[in-house]
């Protein structure tokens, strides 16, 4: 699983290391450099066999790779959303260019560019509340 440092490069004491967990990679950036699979900037990366829990990445501060849509992901998956809903919700996503985002039975939740969190109804999106 690899993990994104946002705050600093990657170096003794900026990552955890959890007994049985082995860390395979570390590579640092020449500079901050955007990353598409976390949506933001990071100094480095760093790649653990197994995925950290949700606590050992925050204390970090590390970004797992595509965690920032896995919530909306994961629960359209367990609602059993149509396909066409995944894809409204999918393009939307991408035309606001969401950061991050959360989906509720309710509504959307998301982090545009601007680092505002926006809500949207699931009406306002055409999407049935499952």
């Amino acid at each position: 699983m690899i993990y994104y440092s946002t705050q600093r490069p990657v170096t003794l004491g900026t990552f955890p290391n959890p007994k049985g967990n082995r860390v395979i990679r570390i590579k640092n950036f020449d500079s901050r450099t955007y990353v598409d699979a976390i949506g933001r900037e990071a100094w480095g990366l760093i790649e653990y066999d197994k995925p950290l829990s949700r606590k050992e990445a925050d204390s970090y501060e590390l970004a797992a790779e595509n965690e920032t849509f896995s919530n909306v992901e994961d629960y359209m998956e367990k609602h059993e959303f149509s396909f066409a809903d995944k894809e409204k919700v999918r393009k939307f996503l991408k035309d606001v260019e969401a950061a991050e985002a959360v989906l509720t039975q309710k509504d959307l939740r998301f982090v545009n560019p601007s680092a505002e969190i926006q809500l949207v109804s699931r009406a306002d999106l055409g999407i049935a509340e499952n």
